[in-house]
């Protein structure tokens, strides 16, 4: 945090008793105090209405697809999977380009540093009348009951069907990430605040920040992907590498960003391959040899 030592102006409004305060010199800056601060921000016309469109045809598809491969969605019912369109990358490429979008990467670098990895980007689709398994209170980093002095995790919802009051959108507690126990239910009822967000637009939150999802009483589907990037101590849910099948290994930081770089081995010995068939540096090039 940017923090710069001013005389007190006495104007209206825009005076501070106070030796430091944040400066914002750009929507950017704006962004970062408003995710420090409440644990989230939003993004808006992240996505035109072709992208959207397409999107949702192709999140249907998916969970189509998924529900018919563990054969039928009493299935997913059964295990808490419904309305859940996995790994969307592993069918169609067009979602590289929600995960990389610029935007939403530039606070990924800020806040977790150049070394992250993609943890998981699904699709959920919030189908009317079902209940969901994100509808309870939680954190994305799940039953942790502990938080961090910088974010390990940060979560993107991008909203594919607007939030509104008849499909509920989400619920969130402001500033929840800074404090390791989930509150009482009566702090969370005066306190919680209900967001509606337009399509197109991405919520961004930190992944020790308290939300749920609300219930879908409406007639359609509320759709959305969500996206968790996570510092590479985190291993994936579903490898992704190995169902991408070495696509996209040949670019640098997609070989790092979908977890290439950090993948579970089976053996010391594909530990060591590895390491050799994938050199991310060279010690030798750090040893000197003393006169």
């Amino acid at each position: 945090m940017e923090a710069k030592k001013q005389k007190l102006s006495f104007e209206a409004e825009r005076s501070a008793w106070v030796n430091e305060r944040y400066i914002a010199n750009n929507d950017f800056d704006l962004r970062v105090e408003e995710f420090m601060r409440n644990g989230y921000t939003v993004l808006e016309g992240l996505l035109n209405a072709t992208d959207v469109a397409y999107i949702r045809n192709k999140m249907d598809e998916v969970y189509d697809a998924q529900v018919a491969d563990m054969g039928g969605e009493e299935v997913l019912i059964e295990i808490g999977e419904q309305g859940l369109a996995r790994n969307l990358l592993e069918y169609d490429e067009f979602f590289l380009n929600l995960m990389t979008h610029d935007d939403v990467l530039a606070l990924i670098r800020h806040f977790l540093g150049q070394y992250f990895t993609l943890f998981q980007f699904n699709g959920n689709l919030n189908i009317q009348n079902l209940p969901a398994t994100s509808t309870p209170w939680h954190r994305d980093i799940t039953f942790r009951d502990f938080i961090s002095s910088r974010p390990i995790s940060i979560t993107t919802i991008w909203v594919i069907d607007e939030f509104n009051q008849e499909n509920d959108g989400i619920s969130v507690l402001p500033g929840s990430q800074k404090h390791e126990l989930f509150p009482s239910f009566d702090f969370v009822e005066k306190y919680q605040q209900k967001l509606f967000a337009k399509e197109g637009s991405v919520i961004v939150l930190d992944g020790m920040f308290f939300h749920r999802s609300g219930f879908n009483n409406s007639d359609s589907r509320r759709r959305t992907c969500q996206g968790m990037y996570a510092l590479p101590f985190m291993g994936q849910q579903i490898s992704i590498p190995r169902t991408l099948k070495d696509k996209y290994s040949d670019d640098p930081f997609l070989k790092q960003f979908l977890g290439y770089n950090s993948m579970q081995q089976a053996s010391v010995r594909d530990w060591r391959q590895e390491k050799l068939d994938n050199k991310r540096k060279n010690l030798n090039n750090f040893m000197v040899e003393e006169d």
